[in-house]
């Protein structure tokens, strides 16, 4: 697809400034509507499973409010800062509209939880961290008070079957 581009675009400039013109104009706009096609063609599904989600929690909801947490707290930690925290968070703020505080309680809790967890760890077990992983944890602490999960992502590229269950159970 794109060496068909650069073809007919050689011809278009004659071969002058078209590696800037690529670049600057072309790779821009061709990007731009490959992704937003790629979005159109997820986004019916998404919004299934945003619709489904949000039909669980509601129905978890009026069960217990202990499992209710920590289905939310284990929706937050197992997906740091993806579509299933963004889902949990997004039905939490509309069950503040309603008057329910119970669901963002269990959501933020879990977003203060695991950098803070993360950042324990390495406060605690400094062995087991290089010293650049160190030096990324203690920005967890500050991530923590920020209920900030994403500061936990590089510790959690490098060990994702140690990581994703002390942030689940901290969660």
């Amino acid at each position: 697809y794109i060496p068909l581009l650069y073809k007919l675009l050689k011809r278009f400039f004659n071969g002058e400034g078209i590696g800037i013109s690529l670049s600057y104009l072309f790779l821009p706009i061709i990007s731009v509507t490959l992704i937003s096609l790629v979005i159109l063609l997820i986004n019916p599904a998404t919004g299934l499973l945003n619709t489904i989600l949000s039909l669980m929690l509601l129905n978890v909801s009026k069960l217990s409010p202990v499992i209710f947490g920590i289905i939310l707290g284990l929706m937050t930690a197992l997906d740091m800062g993806g579509a299933f925290m963004k889902s949990a968070f997004i039905f939490a703020t509309a069950a503040i509209a309603s008057g329910e505080f119970t669901a963002m309680a269990a959501v933020m809790a879990a977003n203060v939880s695991i950098p803070l967890s993360v950042f324990l760890a390495s406060m605690i077990f400094k062995t087991k961290f290089t010293s650049r992983e160190a030096e990324i944890c203690k920005t967890n602490l500050v991530f923590g008070i920020c209920g900030i999960t994403e500061g936990t992502i590089p510790i959690l590229a490098k060990s994702p079957f140690r990581v994703i269950p002390g942030c689940a159970i901290a969660a």
